[in-house]
């Protein structure tokens, strides 16, 4: 079994405390119609990324378990880590419903959060994958 990284434990850490610090200062639901469409979507991209996955095989850190495979139907034929996209589109689609100062600067510091996890799963993936790294 691959254990995470001190570092992937500290990405995941701080990606959970700033979803939670967003959903808590503000509205995550009854949000005005516009937002709630970009909500929408960001949940629909992340379920369709969790189920072409397969919702076992999901994992909060970017280091792939022992069994992984690569994964290039559904969302992930077209994109690279949906999932952190639909994390991004929720999440904003809150901060732009109520925008502050702070819940600003909590969904930029998620999104450099996720980026840095997104570089660390991209260069494990294409270690392990020689594949991933062809796809663009």
């Amino acid at each position: 079994m691959v254990r995470p990284s001190i570092s992937s434990r500290m990405m995941v850490a701080a990606q959970v405390s700033l979803i939670a610090r967003l959903a808590s200062s503000g509205p995550v639901i009854l949000l005005p119609a516009r937002f709630a469409l970009v909500a929408c979507a960001g949940f629909s991209l992340g379920a369709w990324a969790a189920l072409t996955m397969g919702i076992s095989r999901i994992r909060a850190h970017p280091e792939p378990a022992d069994d992984a495979q690569l994964v290039t139907s559904g969302p992930y034929h077209y994109m690279k880590h949906p999932m952190y996209w639909s994390v991004l589109l929720v999440c904003g689609s809150w901060v732009a419903a109520r925008p502050r100062r702070d819940r600003v600067i909590n969904l930029l510091a998620l999104a450099a959060v996720l980026c840095a996890k997104m570089r660390r799963e991209e260069k494990l993936l294409a270690e392990r994958f020689p594949d991933y790294a062809l796809k663009s």
